[in-house]
């Protein structure tokens, strides 16, 4: 995902004499939180005709229980008038944000409604829930819950390039997979591994964990749009808080550096940073509630009712649009906090949503098998539909990563495939 926008001044000292006035720098209340996930059954033998994993049940599944306590803010709700205010978060700066350096907004859309599926990686395990796309967009990785490996696969061949185990992870256990985003004169670039007690490196050549990176854990993971910045967030389910923290990447010594660290008094759900790094989108459990927070003043922009059960958040290339995903999409004005539209016509839950690289559409997967591309220039309430991307049956449908230019879409799904979706005219690739 590119986006494109100046990053924040380096006035951010305006932000540690916030700090100096914030009341106990990290206490918070705590807040019911959404349950954990319940441990995953043992794997079961499949056939041709059957999947392992079953679509997530709107009325069952632990990610979308009814929130128990309070009521979401109405959607006109202003920030808390309180100076210095950072919303449910308490802000500690351990160094200054370096510079983002975000990639150049691709102009022009894709032919959204010619595409159709031009290959699939046969994975041949569910519960593929972890995709990304390397730096030189020469690989995939993929990651299934079920198998417990790091799967690395070249982009153009769809071919096997190597299976590594994953080192202190066990088969549906919470953590996050990505690409480090330097090579090193590595091929394929090396793994950044995320469980619960630690950030590791994994060289997929070898399967060894080549570097401890950092001691903290975390539970997902996602870069600022140059690779520069990582977002790492924990939930202390006994504790019943969450945390988020910043680290800046050193390609000399393949370690993370902490620059920034929130703690939070409500689950976190989704975060995702401005183009210009400077704004912090977080979706939270139990109210459903959407918040933009400013990290160069330390004070909370608005605050909005998200859909029930939101989760999945990601900010347009330019800065301009905020999705937010569950059992509904909104789309608000990143400045106000606006709802600008919704799409409603969902048969279960949201996973996650992603802007094209242009930003002119939003790829939207679920757990009904489903991949909706839906426009984001539009002039009633309702996001108008550009195409269906359909995996098989109603298999999850989880991770979608476009490559740079945004004429390639990648999902993966419990269906056991990562497929790649594009024009047909498009050359190159091979079923």
């Amino acid at each position: 995902m590119t986006k494109a926008q100046k990053h924040l001044p380096t006035a951010f000292a305006a932000l540690t004499a916030t700090l100096a006035l914030a009341v106990g720098c990290g206490a918070t209340t705590q807040s019911t939180l959404r349950p954990a996930p319940p441990d995953a059954p043992a794997p079961q033998k499949e056939t041709a005709k059957s999947f392992v994993e079953r679509p997530k049940s709107i009325a069952a599944a632990p990610e979308v229980l009814a929130p128990t306590t309070g009521q979401p803010p109405s959607n006109d709700e202003a920030p808390p008038q309180a100076p210095h205010a950072l919303g449910r978060a308490s802000i500690t700066a351990r160094a200054r944000l370096p510079e983002v350096t975000p990639a150049p907004l691709v102009e022009v859309g894709a032919e959204y409604r010619r595409w159709t599926e031009l290959a699939r990686l046969e994975v041949g395990h569910s519960h593929l829930s972890h995709l990304d796309i390397s730096p030189d967009e020469r690989y995939v990785l993929a990651v299934s819950e079920s198998e417990g490996a790091a799967r690395v696969y070249a982009l153009e061949t769809q071919k096997l390039v190597f299976t590594s185990p994953i080192v202190g992870y066990a088969p549906y256990e919470r953590g996050d997979f990505l690409f480090w985003p330097a090579s090193f004169g590595d091929s394929p670039p090396s793994i950044l591994v995320a469980t619960k007690d630690a950030i590791a490196l994994l060289d997929p050549s070898s399967g060894a964990r080549q570097t401890l990176v950092q001691d903290r854990g975390a539970y997902h993971m996602k870069w600022s749009d140059d690779k520069k910045i990582l977002m790492a967030s924990l939930a202390d389910i006994p504790g019943q808080t969450s945390t988020l923290e910043f680290f800046q990447a050193s390609e000399k010594r393949r370690a993370l550096e902490t620059i920034l660290s929130l703690t939070f008094d409500e689950r976190v759900d989704g975060f995702d940073l401005s183009p210009d790094g400077r704004r912090l989108a977080v979706s939270y459990y139990p109210s459903d509630s959407v918040e933009m927070l400013d990290l160069r003043d330390g004070r909370l922009l608005w605050r909005r009712a998200g859909p029930e059960f939101a989760g999945a958040i990601d900010i347009s290339p330019d800065g301009r649009f905020v999705a937010v995903g569950g059992k509904h999409l909104f789309l608000y004005d990143a400045q106000t906090g606006e709802r600008l539209g919704v799409f409603e016509k969902l048969l279960n839950n949201i996973h996650q949503v992603t802007f094209s690289p242009s930003g002119d559409a939003l790829a939207v997967t679920a757990y009904d098998g489903r991949v909706r591309i839906l426009s984001t220039r539009f002039k009633g309430p309702t996001l108008p539909k550009l195409k269906i991307l359909r995996h098989q049956g109603i298999a999850n449908v989880y991770e979608a990563v476009f490559t740079a230019d945004g004429t390639r879409l990648l999902t993966g799904s419990g269906d056991q495939t990562i497929r790649i979706w594009g024009s047909p005219r498009r050359e190159g690739l091979s079923r």
